[in-house]
């Protein structure tokens, strides 16, 4: 899976914060570790992936609660 454009909240999941004009891989491991990812959705500051297992994985910026985990 591969991303790409602004990263200043850590948004297209490869570790880094810098903005990317071409595709990067999201990083796959820890809780993507062995996952099939099927389907995806981006905000403006984060994103969220559906695993085949039923799993959702969210990452990016959570100043207001968008990644879903009970905080921000």
């Amino acid at each position: 899976m591969a991303t790409w454009g602004a990263n200043d909240s850590g948004q297209l999941g490869n570790g880094l914060t810098a903005n990317s004009l071409v595709p990067v891989l999201v990083d796959r491991s820890g809780v993507l570790a062995g996952k099939t990812v099927t389907g995806i959705a981006a905000g403006q500051y984060h994103y969220l992936v559906w695993c085949a297992d039923g799993t959702l994985a969210a990452w990016g910026m959570n100043t207001s609660g968008q990644l879903g985990n009970a905080s921000t």
